[in-house]
């Protein structure tokens, strides 16, 4: 039996819940997950669950095709700190100038 087929079995949960499940790590089931997402089309994402102190959405996976649940949109203190870090990066540096 694969890793694959291993995974399947163990959903629907959240990448840390399967990982634990199957006895991998979390990244192996992270990339093998995400195979089965865009690739083989043998898991979809069912929900997003917030986290109660904020911070990024969890997904849940679920076996089966199927379309994937949109995503939670940002939210108040997510969304300025994603405005703040693209103005840090597209602001003008003062390397190169030298009096």
């Amino acid at each position: 039996m694969s890793c694959r087929d291993i995974i399947i079995q163990a959903l629907p949960g959240t990448q840390a819940e399967v990982a634990q499940c199957v006895q991998r790590s979390r990244r192996t089931v992270c990339v093998e997950l995400g195979a089965l997402v865009t690739v083989g089309r043998e898991a979809h994402i069912g929900e997003w669950l917030t986290q109660p102190r904020g911070g990024k959405p969890i997904a849940v996976y679920v076996a089966g095709p199927g379309p994937n649940a949109p995503r939670p949109p940002l939210t108040r203190g997510a969304l300025y700190t994603k405005r703040s870090r693209m103005r840090d990066a597209l602001a003008p540096t003062s390397y190169g100038a030298r009096a």
